[in-house]
């Protein structure tokens, strides 16, 4: 079985949609941009901030920065705690402490939101190292993962990455480190969509991560 387990988060260990959702509609809103429908806000949810207003609305940097600031500052004041643990998450990784073997994760929210985050649920006593994007958001998903198998001191072989995007399975590719799609989140909602990247299986529950796990 593998030595490190790295998480994605919003999506894998957590659903944040509601919190994410009403600190981007207030920021959106204040720009004097209308705000979109449900769908469109799924994909706000996992990617870089700025690439999904890029794509949404075609925001020059200036703007388009302002617009995250605002949606920081109000997710920070309380809207980040909007959040679900997804059913069984802490079984799941109580069972990996066990076994001693460590979690991590790499996630594209700002490294300091999600230790705050993660800290308020208690995912820290599970997880160890964490890993997020910086302020300029330029690190991809592949330099967050390899900066957690670097803290952890595992190699690549030991390690698999676990998300529900192909930006997680893209980043896990990047850096050759084994990966396990979640149907369960935001961006793959059936194994064909897993499929399409490399992986080593597809898990419609948390459960399921273990049972990937133990196959490998």
């Amino acid at each position: 079985m593998k030595k490190l387990v790295i998480f994605d988060l919003d999506g894998t260990l957590m659903n944040t949609k509601p919190g994410i959702v009403a600190g981007l509609s207030y920021a959106i809103e204040k720009a004097g941009l209308p705000v979109p429908d449900e769908e469109t806000f799924d994909t706000f949810i996992g990617p870089p901030l700025e690439s999904s207003f890029e794509r949404v609305y075609g925001l020059d940097e200036e703007p388009m920065q302002k617009i995250i600031a605002d949606y920081r500052e109000k997710y920070l004041a309380g809207d980040i705690y909007q959040a679900i643990p997804y059913e069984g998450i802490f079984d799941l990784l109580a069972e990996l402490k066990k076994r001693g073997i460590d979690a991590a994760v790499a996630t594209y929210k700002l490294e300091s939101m999600a230790r705050e985050l993660l800290g308020k649920f208690h995912f820290d006593e599970y997880i160890p190292f964490v890993f997020g994007s910086n302020k300029e958001n330029k690190l991809t998903k592949g330099d967050i993962i390899l900066k957690g198998i670097a803290k952890s001191g595992h190699t690549k072989a030991e390690t698999v990455m676990v998300g529900d995007s192909h930006y997680d399975a893209v980043g896990a590719e990047e850096v050759g480190v084994d990966f396990i799609g979640v149907l369960y989140g935001f961006e793959f909602k059936k194994k064909e969509d897993v499929d399409k990247f490399a992986n080593i299986g597809a898990s419609e529950t948390t459960k399921g991560i273990l049972d990937i796990l133990e196959k490998n």
